[in-house]
């Protein structure tokens, strides 16, 4: 059973592979959970709950890169009780309970990690910050009554339309970035960029998460639109998740003996969103010209030599 059914193949397949190759909520509702409950149902040996606490705790981390905590303690939770020795289930969901408050419960859930797995140097060091911020009474990452936290909970447990009645009096960015997830999570492909678009009009900076590619259909990722909406934004990006190629650190790059200041750095970051604008603009409207200046200036950066060859090869022909 274990090495011909196929949905333990695909979640094996995923299993190995790590949390950042899970796709988005899309894939995750329609796909990947179902595949899961399926599976559930015909688990037998250890070597099943093994793989069932590894894709439960993956699914911790998904949410907790959500920035929804408690259902990523939902997805450790099952991880336990699947495999109660899968020791690093317990190591983050005392992180979790660390980050609200929750000191006790948090020491004693690192040490239950460290119980059965004493070697765990990730453990050790979260053992000691956890009693570090239990003896200084640090003030906890999630508050109650955080409306930022309350909405990402909402967003992670697809609640979406509460989201949108939530944020109707839209006071900052982050609210504007929240709705166009609510909207993604709804596949409503103009709703959501028309969020981003009115991003341009409002003051202050854009923290790029994992959340708006989480929530986004590839719909719109693949629209020339969205990436319109983005290239109004150039020069309003701090650091955050990373919005294009690795290779246009080969591109837009200072010498490895020079030191850039925060300035010249978010600079540079800027640089690069707005080189990978151009060429996802290029890869839609299938602009030949385009993706031949992109490769002929940076002929370091190999997607865009790759898309250069693709469009110009189809432009001769």
């Amino acid at each position: 059973m274990k090495n011909t059914n196929p949905d333990r193949r695909y979640l094996l397949w995923y299993a190995q592979r790590g949390s950042a190759v899970f796709g988005d909520w899309v894939w995750l509702t329609t796909k990947f959970l179902p595949a899961l409950e399926r599976f559930k149902l015909v688990a037998t040996s250890k070597e099943d709950s093994y793989l069932i606490s590894d894709i439960y705790y993956k699914l911790g981390d998904i949410f907790f890169f959500m920035n929804a905590p408690l259902l990523s303690l939902n997805y450790y939770e099952q991880s336990i009780e699947a495999d109660p020795k899968f020791y690093a289930a317990y190591r983050e969901t005392g992180c979790r309970l660390d980050e609200m408050g929750r000191y006790d419960e948090a020491e004693s859930y690192l040490r239950k990690a460290l119980s059965l797995c004493p070697n765990d140097e990730s453990a050790q060091s979260d053992l000691t910050v956890i009693l570090s911020d239990k003896q200084n009474n640090e003030e906890p990452l999630y508050k109650k009554g955080d409306k930022s936290w309350n909405i990402d909970e909402l967003l992670a447990n697809g609640k979406f339309t509460q989201v949108l009645s939530k944020l109707k009096k839209v006071e900052t960015i982050e609210d504007r970035q929240r709705r166009a997830r609510a909207y993604g999570g709804l596949d409503k492909k103009e709703e959501m960029i028309r969020e981003w678009e009115l991003m341009s009009t409002m003051s202050g900076t854009i923290e790029y998460q994992s959340a708006d590619w989480f929530y986004m259909p590839d719909k719109v990722w693949n629209s020339k639109f969205f990436w319109y909406a983005i290239q109004k934004l150039e020069g309003k990006f701090v650091h955050g998740v990373t919005l294009y190629h690795d290779t246009l650190f080969q591109v837009i790059l200072y010498p490895k003996e020079s030191r850039l200041s925060p300035k010249q750095d978010l600079r540079e970051h800027n640089k690069r969103i707005a080189l990978f604008v151009q060429f996802q603009i290029a890869r839609l409207t299938r602009d030949a010209e385009l993706s031949k200046e992109l490769a002929t200036r940076y002929p370091q950066w190999t997607e865009a030599c790759e898309l250069n060859k693709r469009l110009n090869l189809n432009h001769s022909l």
